[in-house]
């Protein structure tokens, strides 16, 4: 094939010049081919198209667009009927956003007829994918790696994805492409009667037109319906959450192309059976710690519980600590409210039902699950009274609104050996939360807005006007409040050298590997 070049020959590929030739440049050149020419005159075109030096191929490509702001997609029923009907070979159907009926096609011509139209390819698609893809024309990708841990990373590129369908993107518009790969004697011929084909063509009704809003609505929806569904994953962690993830990431990557599956355990879940729970294979390329990540283990009837359960009636200090931070579900009692807690002082509960509002307010939706999103749409302030803002810090509640979290076993009060320092009761940790009204507030901190126009600024200025017995009330009503929580953040005190914690939640940064 190559003997015709001689010693050596060159292979010239021009990409992104079709706005140089579109329509002649709008009249200023007769033709396409005219405008090519006056535009890239370091190639001599006249020798390129004598075949005696060798064969010029050119794409010759025709644009539908609409008058208003629509997007195009063409109709996979017409496309196969035109490529079947041009002497194409099947091909590769891309659907777009996992649409049945709608996407692009792509295909060489049969070598037959490629002898007679001088046509070897061609590709109809839509450019409503330009709206997301960058100047290099590669797809960004989503690493299921990334989406796994749920790091920044894939919170960002989510993000941008958002705010370009939800924002400039629906008020463009755009519309379908059809080109063909063809010699360049060819395309001399074909170029008069182009547009003319085009108008023909179009009456079969190819495209479906959609105002670009809803288009573009529907990708935002689906955009945040995947994201929702990866944040519940990672918040219950089935033993499939490796398959799961690649699926959604799957289906996250089509919304912009037609992504190729690689690996293994995806395709065995597009085409056959979802996979069960993750092998090591799968823990592998999603960097997971199977140390973290135990089989659920499901809490059993307290009735039929027996001393030996689930650790003994004597455990050690390290069997407990390894309890609550793989089931502490197990181990800990069901939280029920208890009326006495009621400290029978408006203001001692409008101030603890402040200070549960204030701190789940600070976490942000990369944090938090799907469930305390809705409970926040439901009740914006989060707890309305005592009972409400008490159940905020029981396990259950922690655990179903924090999609990733740690417990750590506290030792105050409870007897035996425990090896380190001793452990501050939750009735001893009042005072990091509601820090003395003397205390130097923090310069650098997320604490800060809790000392000048949150709980703590309004605390303060409760303690400067209470006389000392009525302070010493508040003080021991707080302590009963405090003594019958389940779950507190690992929070520091602020000092006048140190800020303490970062802010009030311990937060880890989740990193891909």
């Amino acid at each position: 094939m190559l003997a015709p070049y001689g010693s050596f020959f060159f292979v010239l590929e021009g990409k992104g010049i079709k706005l140089w030739t579109k329509d002649g440049q709008d009249g200023r050149y007769d033709t396409p081919y005219e405008a090519l020419k006056k535009n890239f005159t370091n190639l001599d075109w006249d020798y390129m198209m004598d075949r005696k030096h060798g064969e010029l191929y050119l794409d010759v490509g025709i644009s539908f667009n609409p008058t208003g702001q629509f997007v195009g997609l063409w109709r996979l029923d017409a496309l196969k009927a035109s490529f079947q009907k041009g002497g194409f070979r099947k091909g590769v159907t891309h659907h777009t956003n996992t649409l049945g009926r709608y996407g692009g096609i792509q295909a060489e011509m049969l070598l037959a007829n490629a002898r007679s139209s001088q046509i070897c390819f061609r590709s109809a698609y839509q450019l409503c994918y330009e709206a997301i893809r960058p100047n290099n024309n590669q797809p960004r990708c989503i690493s299921d790696r990334d989406a796994y841990h749920l790091t920044d990373g894939y919170l960002k590129e989510c993000q941008w994805m958002h705010e370009i369908y939800s924002g400039g993107a629906s008020k463009r518009a755009y519309g379908c492409r059809d080109e063909y790969r063809m010699s360049g004697q060819a395309a001399l011929k074909v170029l008069p009667y182009l547009k003319e084909q085009a108008e023909a063509f179009m009456k079969s009704k190819p495209i479906l037109w959609i105002p670009s809003n809803i288009w573009f609505g529907l990708m935002d929806g689906r955009l945040e319906g995947l994201r929702h569904a990866q944040k519940s994953l990672k918040a219950h962690k089935p033993l499939n959450y490796g398959i799961q993830t690649s699926i959604l990431c799957h289906l996250l990557r089509s919304l912009t192309s037609t992504p190729i599956v690689m690996d293994a355990h995806l395709r065995q879940s597009l085409q056959k059976k979802i996979i069960k729970e993750d092998n090591a294979q799968i823990h592998k390329l999603m960097g997971a710690n199977i140390k973290g990540h135990p089989k659920s283990l499901a809490p059993q009837n307290p009735t039929t519980i027996s001393l030996d359960w689930p650790i003994g009636p004597q455990p050690s200090w390290k069997d407990v600590v390894q309890m609550i931070q793989d089931n502490p579900q197990l181990l800990m009692r069901p939280w029920v409210y208890n009326p006495i807690w009621d400290p029978g002082d408006l203001d001692v509960g409008m101030l603890f039902i402040q200070f549960t509002r204030e701190f789940w307010l600070q976490l942000g939706g990369a944090q938090t699950t799907n469930e305390f999103m809705d409970a926040i749409m439901i009740n914006p302030r989060i707890c309305d009274d005592l009972q409400e803002a008490m159940s905020c810090w029981s396990l259950d509640r922690v655990n179903e609104w924090i999609i990733s979290i740690k417990f750590q076993a506290c030792s105050a009060g409870l007897e035996g050996d425990k090896p380190g320092r001793p452990h501050l009761s939750f009735v001893q940790r009042r005072t990091t939360f509601f820090p003395d009204k003397d205390s130097t507030p923090p310069q650098s901190s997320k604490w800060k807005i809790y000392w000048t126009e949150g709980y703590i600024a309004h605390y303060h200025k409760m303690c400067s006007e209470l006389p000392e017995p009525q302070l010493q009330h508040l003080h021991n009503r707080l302590d009963i409040l405090f003594a019958n929580l389940q779950c507190l953040p690992d929070s520091n005190k602020p000092t006048a050298k140190s800020p303490g914690s970062t802010g009030p939640w311990h937060l880890e940064r989740t990193a891909s590997r």
